[in-house]
């Protein structure tokens, strides 16, 4: 009897002992840490063994064009592990170094952060040029002309290759 009471509790100490909570971890991630001005980054914030909310406010320099939501639940020999990650696509706004910060997460009324991460922002040219043989920029003097205002447009073929034949039809 006494050992049967003994096997049973170890069985049940076995069985429950993978279903323990495990404390809650959160991460951010970036696809990249370097991008051209006028592209976009994808952020994602992960969020393990809990359920919260990402307050993105602290986020600057950064248009968010986009959100999205994704969970998942494992059962692996008892163990549930949960993971919910938020997925935002962000548009610098201006050349430079940025850093998209700590942010809060929000989970059973305890505040959880992220670490920050590093962005560089570069202009299209610079971007380009450290990747492509061949590219072209354009810009215009004035983004927001009125009618009838004179604008300089400005095209520049930047190669690593020669070109050969090659033909400017205007815009």
């Amino acid at each position: 009897m006494k050992q049967a009471m003994i096997i049973s509790a170890l069985l049940f100490l076995f069985l429950t002992a993978g279903t323990a909570q495990a404390a809650p971890e959160v991460d951010a991630t970036v696809d990249r840490t370097r991008v051209a001005l006028g592209e976009s980054l994808k952020l994602e914030v992960s969020i393990r063994d809990g359920d919260g909310e990402v307050d993105i406010d602290p986020i600057q320099g950064f248009k968010i064009i986009s959100r999205g939501t994704s969970s998942s639940i494992n059962i692996v020999n008892t163990r549930i592990m949960r993971q919910k990650v938020y997925t935002y696509t962000l548009i610098p706004l201006k050349e430079g170094t940025y850093e998209i910060p700590s942010l809060p997460v929000r989970i059973d009324g305890k505040t959880y952060r992220t670490d920050s991460i590093p962005i560089q922002v570069e202009s299209r040219s610079r971007q380009a040029a450290a990747e492509e043989d061949v590219f072209v920029d354009a810009s215009i003097s004035d983004e927001t002309p009125y009618e009838g205002q004179q604008i300089v447009y400005t095209f520049r073929l930047y190669q690593r290759v020669q070109v050969t034949n090659a033909r400017f039809q205007s815009p």
